[in-house]
């Protein structure tokens, strides 16, 4: 009869919708189960991260939350176990492509681990990490040393000084305190009294050898007034 025909096909494409969304049920509840299981996973590896810190202070609420203390700053974690996802301060952790990652905004996703950890403990704690890319710390400038005094007979720029500190070719003198420059007047006229004595007695001496007379000499002029 027509109607078994149209009767059968009635029952056939409702036990193919209830098969169909038994599947889908049962696929949603496998989701949602490893949904929860990723998630519980993931709050104990948040957990046994901050205790391996060992500079953080770490608390669990009857929530499931987890509460990481640094200081006066806290960064708590709730987990939304139906939604699959974490909620870290003001920030969001999601699972996609079977890894975790940290929406630090519409534009900047970060893999959760490492960089997304590093830059909660950074941003949330306020705790120094020194990141493998960071520029190095600019050092001391150094200082240039001191220019070494000249040493006896030199001016600093190779030319030879006498001893008054006089360079040569020039007759000028280095500058002195008033009573260097008394000790030097004083020097000046000692020498020069010096000399005028050597002078006056190389003089006398000349004219007294000019005047001595040899024996030969007086021989000869008075062999001269002789002849």
């Amino acid at each position: 009869m027509p109607t078994r025909t149209l009767a059968a096909r009635i029952r056939d494409a409702a036990r193919s919708t209830e098969n169909q969304e038994t599947v889908d049920a049962l696929r949603q509840a496998e989701a949602q189960e490893a949904r929860r299981a990723a998630t519980r996973e993931l709050m104990e590896a948040l957990e046994s991260f901050g205790r391996e810190l060992e500079v953080v202070t770490v608390t669990t609420g009857n929530n499931a939350s987890l509460s990481l203390t640094w200081r006066t700053r806290t960064l708590t974690f709730q987990p939304d176990f139906e939604a699959g996802h974490v909620v870290a301060g003001e920030l969001e952790i999601l699972r996609e492509s079977e890894e975790w990652i940290l929406r630090v905004s519409p534009l900047l996703d970060l893999p959760l681990f490492d960089a997304g950890l590093e830059h909660l403990m950074v941003e949330a704690l306020g705790i120094p990490v020194a990141t493998a890319d960071a520029e190095p710390l600019p050092s001391e400038p150094e200082v240039a040393p001191e220019p070494a005094e000249a040493a006896s007979g030199d001016d600093g720029d190779g030319a030879p000084t006498d001893p008054e500190g006089d360079t040569p070719g020039t007759g000028t003198r280095g500058l002195a305190s008033p009573p260097e420059k008394k000790r030097r007047h004083r020097e000046d006229k000692r020498e020069d009294r010096a000399n005028d004595r050597g002078a006056f007695t190389s003089e006398m001496d000349r004219r007294a050898d000019g005047n001595r007379l040899t024996p030969g000499s007086r021989v000869r002029d008075l062999d001269d007034d002789w002849f």
